[in-house]
């Protein structure tokens, strides 16, 4: 297993050259998390003399996809090392299948927005009909490969250096969606959940999605909407890549109680595109969970819409 150090108290170092293309998104994280919140570089620090916390991420790559031998996924998490120091680690191949993730969504999206403006009656369906359509439903389906094994980004598919809007909606999506998911293992750390063995699980894990949350939402910066809709597929993919497929179990609460809880925080009108967004990502993911396709053409408002996806789920 190899690691990459982003390091958040000085510069982000590169150990070796990236084999799959999210890796040179790292380098974004540093001056996008600055957007969110410019003290936390200085608290991390604190805590890193404090907490015995080692002030860097280890960006991990292995072959073997993103489950452990218990069959868990590998997204990130702080972890105790043997010399005793905190860390918090994350995963290469879950970053190539979110990012995969976030630019399907968004180009579902944008498709299916535009020709429901188009065309009042448009039923919400998918329908595959163009090379850009089959390409966004490919690199997404390759993303999803990378939960069992690492292979070569194919140069075909959708990546992060094409420099279109889609591509460039998603690489932000991605960046603020790690960013939301680096932040929840933060608040596993300035919590101090390691220590506190009494501590339910499943306590710890609402207590450190409400800290990556009041971060990400409170935060001033003029791409509030694109922080929170990072957050919201960052969320979705939590859910569905944990241990119960998003259903909730002692350690895990559930996708409706995560995913709701994060959007009523959002404060969104019922209009907002953020309610659609956190639909087609429940609808693209739950595709392998068999789920059936839900049509928009009786939904009067995104929320509607949302709510209609989420009664799907359960």
């Amino acid at each position: 297993m190899e690691l990459k150090e982003i390091n958040l108290v000085g510069s982000f170092t590169v150990l070796k050259e990236p084999i799959l293309p999210v890796a040179e998104l790292l380098n974004n994280i540093q001056s996008f998390m600055d957007n969110i919140d410019p003290s936390l570089k200085l608290e991390l620090a604190q805590k890193a003399e404090e907490k015995n916390f080692y002030p860097q991420f280890l960006y991990m790559t292995q072959e073997a996809g993103i489950t452990d031998i218990d069959g868990n996924y590998l997204i990130a998490e702080l972890c105790l090392t043997i010399p005793g120091f905190k860390i918090i680690r994350l995963h290469e191949n879950f970053c190539g299948l979110f990012w995969s993730f976030c630019y399907f969504v968004y180009y579902t999206y944008t498709v299916l927005y535009e020709a429901k403006v188009k065309d009042p009656n448009f039923d919400g369906k998918i329908k595959f009909q163009s090379n850009d359509d089959y390409n966004a439903y490919n690199v997404w389906q390759f993303g999803k490969l990378l939960k069992y094994t690492k292979s070569l980004w194919p140069p075909i598919y959708p990546n992060p250096y094409n420099n279109n809007e889609t591509t460039r909606n998603a690489n932000g999506l991605f960046t603020y969606g790690i960013i939301f998911i680096l932040l929840h293992e933060i608040g596993h750390l300035v919590n101090n959940h390691l220590e506190k063995k009494d501590m339910e699980r499943i306590d710890k894990e609402k207590e450190a999605d409400f800290f990556a949350i009041e971060k990400c939402i409170r935060s001033k910066a003029p791409v509030l909407k694109t922080i929170e809709n990072g957050a919201v597929l960052a969320m979705i993919a939590l859910c569905l890549l944990d241990s119960t497929g998003g259903k909730g179990n002692e350690w895990y609460p559930n996708t409706e109680d995560r995913l709701t809880t994060l959007l009523v925080s959002m404060n969104l009108k019922e209009d907002d595109i953020t309610w659609l967004i956190a639909a087609y990502g429940l609808i693209i993911w739950l595709t392998e969970y068999r789920m059936p396709e839900v049509g928009i053409s009786s939904i009067e408002t995104p929320k509607e819409y949302y709510e209609k996806v989420l009664k799907h789920f359960k």
